[in-house]
């Protein structure tokens, strides 16, 4: 990967929470120069922990010069960002795995805005003994607001796209029906589009729960109506929650499709 071009390819190659294979190249680009590896790895980490979501300066030439590589893009005079943040996160967060455990400023700073997918890497970059330990005390930790927010569902879900062998956890168990109870109607709807790009990656494993988030899916798309006439008219009724969550769902479903051509005929067929 020599060029943005590039990048985006791989990264579009590469669906939400399957992007791991791309860590050692994106921290061998980052790590090039003209900065060095501990400069560029202590960059994305506050970037990425930055809880005012600001750009990266180029406050010095060398650093001017990073930045107009391949993994950034100008967002205004001496300001840039990575192309995705993924790409932070996946140089930064195997940093973040310390001693068998995601290191204690990681932790208290993981409800900055950017900081899920960093999480979701540094959990993945642990033993994978010491994973479910890891994820048991991400979950016990509901985040401020949770009925409201639910910072820590959302962030634990990522988490387990990254590592779906947690799914079969008692942690993962609960994060993952506590994620398909938010899938309603009475949800604002950008907490259904997080919810939903989220559940995406889960549904398209097998499995349990997998085929469980499916069928919630479906299920959300679902217009209940005693006749067909109703169901018809319903079609030209606006329902304000019940849209929001039918487009969530659709947007999920989609999410969870197969690459396989036989595979995806067969969920293609389901809706």
């Amino acid at each position: 990967m020599r060029s943005r071009a590039a990048v985006r390819r791989a990264l579009a190659l590469a669906p939400d929470a399957e992007r791991l294979a791309l860590a050692a190249p994106l921290a061998d680009l980052a790590g090039a120069g003209p900065l060095s590896p501990g400069e560029v790895g202590e960059t994305f980490v506050r970037y990425l922990f930055d809880r005012e979501a600001g750009a990266i300066l180029a406050t010095s030439d060398a650093r001017a010069r990073w930045l107009d590589g391949p993994l950034f893009v100008w967002v205004g005079p001496g300001n840039a960002a990575p192309l995705d943040d993924d790409i932070a996160a996946l140089v930064a967060g195997p940093l973040l795995a310390k001693r068998g455990a995601i290191a204690p400023p990681a932790i208290a700073e993981r409800f900055a805005p950017r900081a899920d997918a960093a999480i979701a890497v540094a959990l993945a970059a642990l033993p994978p003994e010491a994973r479910p330990r890891a994820f048991e005390q991400l979950a016990a930790d509901l985040g401020p607001e949770p009925e409201l927010l639910a910072l820590s569902l959302v962030q634990c879900g990522r988490a387990l796209a990254w590592s779906p062998e947690l799914c079969d956890t008692p942690a993962g168990e609960r994060v993952v029906r506590a994620l398909i109870a938010l899938l309603d109607p009475a949800r604002p709807r950008p907490l259904l589009e997080l919810v939903a790009r989220v559940l995406g990656p889960l549904a398209r494993g097998g499995g349990a729960t997998a085929e469980r988030i499916r069928a919630a899916a479906i299920a959300g798309m679902d217009r209940p109506a005693s006749s067909l006439v109703d169901a018809i008219a319903a079609i030209a009724r606006p329902q304000p929650g019940r849209d929001e969550l039918a487009a969530a769902c659709a947007y999920l479903t989609g999410r969870s499709a197969p690459l396989a051509p036989e595979a995806f005929a067969l969920h293609r067929a389901l809706v």
